[in-house]
């Protein structure tokens, strides 16, 4: 039976599976901050790992370690294994963000062009009007002085195409200035039902890869509390294979000493006798020397049993908060990608509706503008809005494909680094 330490049996009662601890999810509770604050200190899980395991091994103790080599080796592969699945999603994950940044720069270049065609045909305008004498020519100089900002943005937007189309080349391996053309991605949404926070935390808590280093690191230091109630004393076979020759040796010797005193006694040799004896005392010091060590190996090896299970029952209480702490993490990414695609989606049609009315806005702008009732600036202020608002759209529009992008290779094993943090 299993001997648990205070800090074990107190540190096992505070943990709680995912599914207990969440099990009134849906209800509505009421707190005071404080309340609230005391019940998360208690509960936050990084106050229950330690900065290191209060049980020291002694040098005789950690040679038993040895034992759990098998073990420890399997939990490192594990960890191993993830570790070089999650490099290569997130190495895809960047190829995507890099491509759809990308297609945003190229997009975003086409929509600060168009401003400068907008920009130009404002500058004619006033042209005409400065023909009719109906404005200044500080008037022309302003609408000169708006296109030349307008032609500046598409000199800045080209500047940051060109960068990202070498890094991209660089990373296909094309020539470094060759110029690169990708396919324009279709945009859709998602149908909510595929990203219901309740059902991908179900599904990722069954059977996400991010969570087989959690379980193994368990089960593997459950396997080694087994282990540790019954240990092997370091050299066992050599001990016994000493106590069983001494024994032998006893035993001939005896055998001898008896066989001498055994003859008449005129036949006896007392020298022999005496020599036997001699041999006899010294086989059974030799027996009971080995003996004596073996007995102090068994009793080191119940000293090790205890500070490994001491140990190592710390050791498993700290891996099942880890896991817990790693299920919370989960559901949490389940509930963040709820919310952004969501957000996004709102988002999304928000600013379509927005670019159609001000570009409706900058239709009625410009006439209002050539009846001569606002001024140049007026103009540009709608033109701009134009602009930002058909940037805007573009950008979320990017952001929610990158987001498809990440939440499908979340579901295959990916852990983002920051999301839902």
């Amino acid at each position: 039976m299993r001997k648990r330490t205070a800090a074990g049996i107190i540190a096992a009662t505070m943990l709680l599976p995912l599914s207990a601890t969440y099990s009134n999810a849906d209800e509505a509770k009421l707190y005071s901050i404080d309340n609230a604050a005391e019940k998360m200190k208690k509960q936050d899980y990084n106050s229950q790992i330690t900065a290191g395991n209060a049980t020291d091994l002694s040098q005789r103790t950690q040679q038993y370690q040895a034992q759990f080599v098998d073990e420890l080796e399997e939990l490192q592969e594990k960890n191993d294994d993830y570790q070089n699945i999650n490099t290569k999603l997130q190495a895809e994950m960047n190829a995507y963000n890099n491509l759809y940044n990308f297609w945003l720069l190229n997009e975003s270049l086409k929509v600060n062009e168009q401003n400068v065609e907008l920009a130009k045909d404002e500058y004619q305008v006033v042209l005409s009007k400065r023909k009719r004498g109906i404005v200044s020519d500080m008037e022309v100089l302003q609408a000169e002085i708006k296109v030349n900002n307008a032609i500046a943005e598409v000199e800045d937007s080209k500047a940051n195409l060109q960068e990202m189309q070498v890094m991209l080349n660089q990373s296909l391996k094309n020539p470094i200035l060759q110029d690169l053309q990708l396919q324009s991605p279709k945009f859709n949404l998602l149908d909510p039902a595929k990203y219901n926070a309740k059902k991908i935390t179900e599904e990722v808590l069954k059977d996400h890869p991010s969570l087989i280093p959690f379980n193994t690191m368990v089960s593997t230091y459950d396997d080694i509390l087994d282990d540790a109630e019954d240990l092997e004393v370091p050299g066992e076979d050599q001990y016994e294979g000493q106590i069983s020759q001494a024994q032998k040796d006893v035993q001939e010797v005896q055998e001898k000493l008896d066989a001498e005193k055994a003859k008449p006694i005129e036949q006896q040799d007392p020298a022999v006798i005496a020599k036997l004896t001699e041999e006899l005392g010294i086989a059974k010091g030799l027996l009971g020397a080995a003996e004596a060590q073996y007995s102090e190996a068994k009793k080191g090896r119940g000293i090790a049993e205890e500070d490994l299970i001491d140990y190592y029952i710390e050791e498993l209480d700290e891996a099942k908060v880890r896991l817990y702490q790693h299920q919370d993490r989960l559901q949490l990414l389940s509930y963040h990608y709820e919310t952004q695609f969501n957000l996004l989606k709102d988002k999304t049609e928000l600013y379509e509706e927005n670019l159609e009315k001000v570009q409706s806005l900058y239709e009625k702008t410009q006439k209002t503008y050539d009846q001569g009732l606002i001024t140049l600036t007026d103009v540009e202020e709608v033109r701009l809005n134009v602009q930002q608002s058909r940037l805007q759209l573009l950008n979320t529009k990017k952001e929610y494909m990158v987001l498809k992008e990440e939440f499908r290779l979340f579901k295959e094993g990916y852990m983002p680094t920051s999301a839902g943090q």
